[in-house]
């Protein structure tokens, strides 16, 4: 399940009423802006990784995995705000969350390499600001055309209902 969020810790009582609903596997969250004061929902771990430099902790990733779920985290050797776990289910799974800032450069081979590091079959669930109608946008910038092209050349999958993954509040 995703579930993107600006600021964690103003949304962390929406985060316990999805836990308490739905009690999920795995959870991942992008542009959490994170410092070392991270909540941490009983019967969850919790893997995060952020962009701290003079202004602050922003960006950012996480993933939080149910407790009772096997599970082991996956260095990642990437410039990108991604982190990953392997979970055991009936089999292993891969699940990497990222998150890819709108206003920094979008090396193509970087995100290449993250891809290549991770063990199949995975799942990358993230905030990419990248915008192509395959994933439900009415238009495209030139990072949604790259990641369109990486995920017809690798053969990957879109797990999206068509849906826009965006609402914007103040237009609707």
């Amino acid at each position: 399940m995703q579930w993107n969020i600006q600021g964690l810790r103003a949304k962390y009582e929406e985060l316990k009423i999805l836990i308490n609903e739905v009690s999920p596997i795995v959870i991942s969250l992008q542009e959490t802006m994170l410092d070392d004061s991270t909540p941490r929902p009983r019967d969850y771990t919790y893997y995060r990784t952020n962009y701290d430099d003079d202004i602050g902790s922003h960006g950012g990733s996480l993933i939080y995995v149910r407790r009772d779920i096997p599970h082991v985290f996956i260095p990642l050797d990437s410039p990108l705000q991604a982190i990953a776990v392997q979970i055991n289910l009936s089999r292993k799974y891969t699940v990497c969350s990222i998150y890819l800032p709108p206003n920094e450069a979008f090396p193509r081979d970087d995100f290449l390499d993250l891809l290549h590091q991770l063990e199949g079959p995975f799942m990358i669930m993230g905030d990419m600001n990248g915008r192509y109608p395959i994933w439900g946008d009415s238009v495209s910038n030139a990072r949604g055309n790259v990641l369109a092209s990486v995920i017809e050349n690798e053969d990957l999958s879109i797990l999206n209902s068509g849906d826009p993954t965006h609402y914007h509040i103040q237009t609707g």
